[in-house]
């Protein structure tokens, strides 16, 4: 009975590590191996296409139409040499790191046997997910903030409701995970609305965390946000033309000089 518990606890590990090590192996080499996407061709020209100067024109330029941190930091990180590559490398330590923090969640009320399952499934679940894990795009990173922002909720709410660095992090999360994708705030919305409804301590605490985060984001993208639409809705049009759109767009040309 004894080396039946031993084993109970040794094979998920085994498992957890063999298909960890499968999920790596096998997308390192769908990195160097898989085409260039269009979006992958936004990601190198809008991070490596000039200088800083630059950088900030085609960011307000719409034409990514996408926050700036994401792309910044492959500006500042890598290389015009094996730029896409690097970056789908990260994107796949991103989404591991997502797993472990997925595993960490789960670890908060299940044993490591059931979290280490719940984890396997989490990397052979989703097709999508095996598809951003090795895009040179922000998606998986936006997959990593949002299950650290999962994660220290339930920590605030279960560990240390009082400590300011608690806060601190919820702030900090809240606001990276809408600053690498702008549809990641509706996420990081609808999560903080809940967890202010949902919290056992004190509600004005957790709306002012919120509140703050909120304002951060908005004073420093909401102007970017503006500027991209005007070119990047322009795009949409081209790229997704509707008798709608093609009205709305003519009467706006045409109304323009009498505003």
């Amino acid at each position: 009975r004894r080396q039946a518990m031993i084993l109970g606890k040794i094979i998920p590990r085994i498992a957890f590590v063999l298909v960890l090590g499968l999920f790596v192996s096998m997308n390192v080499k769908l990195c160097e191996i898989k085409p260039h996407n269009c979006d992958e061709i936004f990601t190198f020209y809008h991070s490596k296409g000039g200088g800083f100067e630059d950088f900030i024109d085609q960011t307000n330029s719409g034409f990514n139409r996408m926050p700036p941190i994401y792309f910044f930091a492959m500006k500042v990180l890598f290389s015009e040499t094996n730029f896409i590559y690097n970056c789908r490398l990260l994107s796949l330590f991103f989404a591991i790191a997502g797993i472990l923090f997925f595993y960490k969640i789960s670890r908060l009320w299940l044993d490591v046997e059931m979290s280490l399952c719940l984890s396997v499934c989490g990397l052979l679940g989703s097709a999508t997910f095996w598809e951003f894990s090795t895009d040179a795009r922000p998606y998986s990173l936006c997959f990593l903030f949002l299950t650290i922002f999962i994660y220290k909720i339930f920590v605030y709410e279960l560990r240390g409701r009082n400590k300011k660095t608690d806060k601190f992090q919820l702030f900090v999360v809240c606001f990276l995970l809408p600053s690498c994708h702008y549809l990641y705030g509706i996420s990081a919305l609808l999560i903080g609305i809940t967890h202010f409804y949902s919290s056992r301590g004190k509600k004005w605490d957790v709306l002012k965390i919120y509140l703050c985060s909120g304002i951060f984001f908005i004073v420093f993208h909401l102007l970017i946000f503006l500027d991209q639409q005007q070119f990047g809705n322009i795009l949409m049009m081209i790229a997704f033309p509707t008798f709608e759109k093609l009205t709305s767009y003519l009467v706006g040309f045409i109304s323009l000089p009498f505003c």
